[in-house]
């Protein structure tokens, strides 16, 4: 059996909780308690790539889940996001390492809630439009950083020895996984030297960096932030079209105005938002990272997420001219009847002044 030596897990819940955070305004409330994210990776980019607003970094302490000590951690970024990271050192086999998550799952969720509740509360007041219910709208996603195993592997020796129960190991599953299913948890294994290796899945990932660097889980946490905002979206489009169907349907003669603003209101927001995250993943300049997140991105299924989210704006476009053609009719008609009004007026009016005049003869 796979023994890992040394190790983490790490458990991130990524909350979307509002369409923007002002972080330079959090900043000052948290004061040192925070502190800025700057990209100091190894193979990400340039040093002259920068975040346009850093991401905020809080070390939140330690919580005792199960025994075991989890520390704890929260990334605040502009576009809305907060990130919950609880991370803790692990030793022994994927089996004693899956019962320990199978074990501490619930729990975590339970621990990043009331943290993030935590940090709400110091921060609600520079929360733009915050969401209602934000524990409804989270990713949860775990990766398995080992930097030592209790002995020395090749990548392919890994997976060829044990591939199997990596992949039982991913899915924290201890049934017997279909063959379909093993070959679609391995079939592409990444590395960028020698003797590291990283496999996705949808749910966890293994990363295995003698080195220790964070790269890799990085650009994991930026394809779950992107997951998460997408689904988040999705599912507003959604809710917004609903409503817009109900109140196109009803046919009101003054509600085109309302609706036209509204559509137009959140079309600008969901794509400013969009394109924050987009600028985001665009931080990844380098082409063994941008492997990375392109198989996360497949893992995810983020191409589908985004066209489902495109196809919805467009849908929001289509109603957005809908509601305009028919506000301009509705405008061309009163305009129409308001002339022949006043064209009735005026020949009333022309009416009583020759009448007034044959009463006065």
């Amino acid at each position: 059996m796979l023994k890992i030596e040394e190790g983490i897990v790490m458990s991130y819940f990524c909350f979307d909780v509002g369409n923007e955070i002002k972080i330079e305004e959090i900043e000052k409330v948290l004061g040192k308690k925070a502190e800025k994210v700057l990209l100091t990776y190894e193979r990400l980019t340039p040093e002259y790539v920068q975040y346009k607003t850093p991401p905020l970094f809080i070390r939140a302490g330690i919580e005792r889940i199960n025994g075991k000590e989890w520390m704890v951690d929260v990334k605040i970024h502009d576009f809305g996001v907060i990130t919950v990271r609880l991370w803790a050192n692990i030793k022994g086999t994927t089996y004693e390492i899956t019962k320990l998550m199978n074990k501490s799952e619930n729990e975590l969720k339970k621990k990043a809630i009331v943290i993030l509740d935590k940090i709400l509360d110091e921060i609600k007041d520079y929360v733009v439009k915050p969401l209602i219910e934000v524990e409804k709208t989270f990713n949860n996603y775990n990766i398995f950083f080992v930097q030592r195993f209790d002995r020395h592997w090749k990548p392919q020796d890994i997976i060829k020895k044990y591939g199997d129960e990596i992949a039982h190991f991913l899915r924290y599953e201890s049934k017997r996984l279909s063959e379909q299913e093993i070959k679609d948890i391995l079939k592409n294994p990444l590395s960028y030297y020698s003797d590291d290796l990283t496999i996705i899945d949808f749910n966890s990932a293994l990363v295995y960096d003698p080195r220790k660097s964070y790269d890799v889980p990085d650009v994991l946490e930026y394809a779950i932030i992107e997951l998460t905002e997408l689904r988040v979206y999705d599912n507003f489009l959604d809710s917004v079209l609903e409503t817009t169907y109900d109140e196109l349907g009803k046919k009101r003669f003054f509600a085109g105005g309302k609706i036209i603003n509204k559509l137009s209101q959140i079309k600008l927001e969901v794509s400013e938002v969009k394109e924050k995250v987009e600028n985001f993943i665009k931080l990844i300049d380098d082409s063994y990272l941008g492997k990375i997140y392109v198989a996360a991105s497949n893992k995810f299924y983020l191409e589908k997420w985004k066209s489902s989210v495109k196809e919805k704006l467009d849908l929001l476009e289509s109603l957005y001219t809908k509601s305009w053609d028919r506000l301009q009719t509705a405008r061309n008609v009163w305009l129409e009847a308001i002339i022949v009004i006043l064209f009735i007026l005026d020949i009333i009016l022309i009416l009583l002044e020759l009448f007034g005049k044959k009463i006065g003869l």
